[in-house]
């Protein structure tokens, strides 16, 4: 194999990118898969789907093609149907926006920077993306999910408003996680 000179790193497949590959694959499948959430004290109703930490850190090391693949298991254990297309969408565009961040901003900065890509990661790409999925795979368009016929920016604001307390969890956990990694551990796969 041949070594980049910028960190030594194996080009193409390695052992190491296969294992984070199978490894957040397997962790966002099975989380989804036995239903493991984690339920938010003080709320009642509030969940976190833990699975989105596997998506988005397994996104960010292996690259889009990775985000697709993870993004992929992450969503086929889930229903509706749509979320599939929506992770593997959601894990393509993360995969490819973390290494610039990551090449640009060394830590601390680092995590300002994947603060942005969280944000982004739920409501540019998670949210547009299942509302589009609904309107072009449910005969009824949003008034089938939501049991009302909303608008595309009215159901937007009401999955805002639901997804945000799960975006700042999943923010906060990735973020202590990155910070836990040695560099060398935190560098983009691919």
């Amino acid at each position: 194999m041949e070594r980049t000179a910028e960190d030594n790193q194996p080009k193409g497949l390695s052992r190491a990118y296969l294992l984070v590959l199978v490894g957040f694959s397997a962790a966002a499948f099975l989380a989804r898969w036995i239903g493991l959430t984690i339920p938010v004290a003080g709320t009642g109703v509030a969940n976190i789907d833990p699975r989105e930490i596997f998506v988005t850190l397994g996104s960010a090391f292996t690259g889009p093609v990775g985000g697709i693949v993870i993004g992929f298991f992450g969503g086929i254990a889930s229903f509706p149907s749509q979320t599939v297309v929506v992770h593997m969408v959601s894990g393509l565009f993360l995969g490819f926006l973390y290494k610039p961040v990551y090449n640009r901003w060394p830590m601390p900065k680092l995590l300002l920077g994947w603060a942005v890509l969280i944000a982004a990661y739920y409501y540019i790409f998670i949210i547009p993306t299942f509302l589009a999925t609904v309107l072009l795979t449910y005969p009824g368009g949003l008034s089938d999910i939501f049991g009302a016929d909303l608008g595309f920016l009215q159901a937007y604001i009401i999955l805002v408003q639901a997804a945000s307390l799960e975006a700042l969890a999943t923010l906060i956990i990735t973020a202590i996680v990155l910070l836990a990694l040695p560099k060398y551990y935190r560098r983009p796969l691919w």
